[in-house]
């Protein structure tokens, strides 16, 4: 009985923003694109880092089927290069967000883009990254030893 009214319970929870509404919303049907050209215009693809980072990924996947890489880094030096490649071109012929960055800026966002493609949770990658970072600063903020 408790299950019950519990279940009870959650379903008038879910149908209250429903029922509050004035009116549905009607949701216009999406253009799909018949058009080949139309569907690989990178103008639509670098509009977003998310959208970037989803590109990078569809193209290694291409490129490493190709190749039919089957190790692991050679895969992720892929997404590297990629990625790469992307971000210039759109900083290049003025594509989407990377247009208006700078070009430090260009360099971090297709690494960022690279480390998104290749899984940004993959632990031996990220700690690898950790260590370099964790050197670079413990060497910068060490605690020098002060001589009498």
């Amino acid at each position: 009985m408790k299950r019950l009214m519990m279940l009870f319970g959650f379903l008038v929870l879910l149908l209250v923003p429903l029922l509050s509404q004035d009116s549905l919303v009607v949701v216009p049907p999406v253009d799909v694109p018949v058009d080949f050209f139309d569907a690989v215009n990178l103008q639509k693809w670098l509009l977003t880092f998310t959208l970037l980072v989803g590109c990078v990924t569809f193209f290694a996947t291409l490129v490493n089927g190709l190749f039919k890489t089957d190790k692991s880094w050679p895969r992720k030096v892929v997404a590297w290069v990629v990625s790469l490649l992307l971000v210039l071109a759109g900083k290049i012929f003025g594509i989407g967000f990377v247009a208006e960055i700078s070009w430090i800026m260009v360099v971090v966002t297709a690494a960022l883009a690279g480390l998104g493609a290749n899984g940004m949770f993959d632990i031996p990658g990220l700690q690898s990254v950790w260590y370099i970072i964790e050197s670079l600063l413990g060497s910068m903020f060490a605690k020098k030893k002060l001589n009498p």
